[in-house]
């Protein structure tokens, strides 16, 4: 599978979390979303919007809720248009490249270019947190 970064989510204690575009499987072009999970290692890859990457890995379904009256996550993910999952191993990317192409990936920049500068201000935590 050929796939790009489109962004991140909040981070589990064992996963990085990821929404990614797929842009190919078996070499045929296709599109949709598909959430990735990333386990978290030290000296492992970080992902940014816009990186593309190559994995053999097979999505999965996601699964439905579990008990009843809990938050029903396949139900919130189905409303984003996104119906697969795969968990991965850094060692099980293939291949990654960063984007220098796309607007996502200069405002990504840009944003993180802004937070280096008013980071050097003195505000306090509250306040850099707002900014973020």
């Amino acid at each position: 599978m050929k796939l790009e970064v489109q962004s991140g989510l909040k981070s589990t204690v064992r996963y990085q979390r990821f929404l990614v575009h797929v842009r190919a499987v078996n070499n045929t072009s296709t599109h949709g979303i598909l959430l990735i999970y990333l386990w978290k290692q030290k000296a492992g890859p970080t992902l940014e919007p816009g990186d593309q990457l190559l994995t053999f890995a097979h999505p999965e379904k996601i699964p439905g809720l579990l008990n009843p009256g809990q938050f029903d996550y396949a139900k919130y993910l189905h409303n984003r248009d996104v119906y697969r999952q795969v968990y991965l191993q850094p060692t099980e990317i293939i291949h990654q490249q960063e984007s220098d192409n796309g607007f996502i990936v200069k405002v990504r920049r840009l944003r993180e270019r802004l937070l280096e500068q008013l980071e050097t201000y003195p505000f306090g935590d509250d306040e850099l947190s707002i900014l973020q």
